[in-house]
């Protein structure tokens, strides 16, 4: 197997200056400066070539010792007004959030609500984060996950929170559980990039994608916020449940 590798961006990213948010210097994680993708393989005698391209960071977060909250859909989220976060850390909205709420940070992975994103969101004044495939699509819109775990976009999401420098991250509309059995337990459901009512999920690869940030990230402290513990979240020593009475407690101190 060989790589040839090419010192640029992407066709697209090179038709267009794109937008660095943040400062270098005054970030909380500066280690990282940027990762190769693979953007092609060929096949030429049997032997793999894979073209890759370097994407270099373009965002600096300074986290400023405050908490991240991460934005789930999850239907529990319902309960508490999204406004109230203003000024108390920074949120990270995961998929649709955008539609009722003005994050800091947007991630998204799927292609339909990406595609949606980078038509209705001022990407060049708001970060977005995706995954390779749509770096090469929306280039000029989408920011590359740094040290993508390949993982759901709740998940990835945590993930950058927990890069970024975060000591404390909150969950919220992290539900992985139907509340009715018979329904999908998501706020968009029924609307675009998202299932049917009725097309039930099951939350097995969710969970566990969860339990390895957790264990990955063992010196942030995790809260899950007005959701039922479920059985894979017992026992994980830097996570714990709350309520949302206590979640404004806590916002408010």
């Amino acid at each position: 197997m060989k790589a040839t590798k090419k010192n640029c961006l992407t066709k697209n990213q090179e038709k267009v200056m794109l937008k660095t948010y943040g400062n270098p210097e005054t970030a909380t994680q500066k280690e990282f400066e940027g990762e190769e993708i693979i953007v092609n393989i060929t096949i030429k005698g049997g032997q793999k070539y894979y073209d890759k391209e370097y994407v270099p960071r373009r965002v600096w977060h300074n986290t400023q010792n405050k908490p991240a909250f991460i934005i789930g859909n999850g239907k529990t989220r319902e309960q508490f007004d999204l406004e109230r976060l203003r000024n108390k850390g920074t949120t990270y909205g995961c998929n649709a959030v955008y539609r009722d709420f003005d994050p800091d940070y947007i991630v998204s992975l799927d292609r339909i609500i990406s595609e949606e994103i980078a038509k209705e969101v001022d990407t060049q004044n708001k970060p977005c984060y995706s995954n390779k495939i749509n770096i090469q699509r929306y280039s000029e819109h989408f920011v590359l996950v740094p040290a993508n775990p390949v993982m759901n976009c709740g998940a990835t999401a945590t993930h950058i929170a927990g890069f970024d420098g975060h000591k404390k991250i909150y969950l919220l509309g992290f539900d992985s559980y139907n509340i009715d059995p018979k329904k999908v337990n998501n706020i968009y459901v029924d609307t675009n990039a998202y299932g049917k009512e009725h097309e039930v999920y099951e939350y097995g690869l969710w969970t566990n994608q969860m339990v390895k940030l957790f264990n990955h990230y063992n010196g942030i402290q995790f809260y899950r916020v007005g959701s039922i513990i479920i059985d894979e979240y017992k026992n994980i020593a830097n996570l714990k449940h709350i309520t949302y009475g206590e979640f404004e407690n806590e916002i408010a101190s």
